[in-house]
This record gives structure tokens, C-alpha cells and sequence, in this order.
């Protein structure tokens, strides 16, 4: 069999028309490093979205129209050190949302 193993993987989908993220985008692809999904519509991520993203560093979601989060929307980003939330309509964050994010260093 062949296998191999993508190191570094940036995903920009910045400045689409994206109203939802879902549970198994990412499923197969799980060495993504940076994750952009600034100026899009996202209203919605579904529980456990980023879940297999392990080694997730910087994620975008600025610019969207966000206004809550579901407490296992960012459960298993160990690695996550930038989050950027930023212009969305955000109206609550519960204090558990980021209790996994230990290496997070910004937060906007």
C-alpha cells in the first residue's frame, strides 16, 4: 500500500459564500496547519467541526456571522496558538469554550 503524509497543509477559503461548516469536512484531511475561513457568511459550525485537526495552529473565522458556539465547537485544536474571531456578532461565550485550547497565545 501506498501511503503518505502532508506536512503543513494551509486551507484558505476566504471570500466565499460559506454559511455552515460541518461535522465531516474534515475528516481525511487531518494535517492541516492553517485554516482560513475569514469574510464568508458562516452562521453555523457544527459540534466537533475541528475535531480531528490535531495539529491545527491558526484558524480565521473573522468576518462571518458568527453569535455563539456550541461547547465542543473547538474540542481537539491541542495545538490551536491563533484563533482569530473577530467582526462576527458574537452574544455569549461560555468560559468553558476555550478550557482545551492550552497553547493558545491570541485572541481576537
Amino acid at each position: 500500500q501506498d501511503s503518505y503524509y502532508i506536512m503543513n497543509l494551509n486551507l484558505n477559503f476566504r471570500n466565499n459564500q460559506i454559511r455552515l461548516i460541518k461535522f465531516d469536512y474534515f475528516q481525511v484531511l487531518r494535517s492541516i496547519f492553517r485554516l482560513d475561513f475569514s469574510r464568508n457568511k458562516i452562521d453555523e459550525i457544527e459540534d466537533k467541526s475541528f475535531s480531528n485537526l490535531g495539529l491545527l495552529k491558526y484558524l480565521d473565522l473573522s468576518i462571518n456571522n458568527l453569535s455563539n458556539f456550541s461547547l465542543s465547537c473547538f474540542i481537539g485544536l491541542y495545538r490551536l496558538e491563533l484563533l482569530n474571531l473577530s467582526h462576527n456578532s458574537i452574544e455569549l461565550i461560555n468560559r468553558n469554550l476555550f478550557k482545551e485550547l492550552h497553547l493558545l497565545i491570541s485572541l481576537d
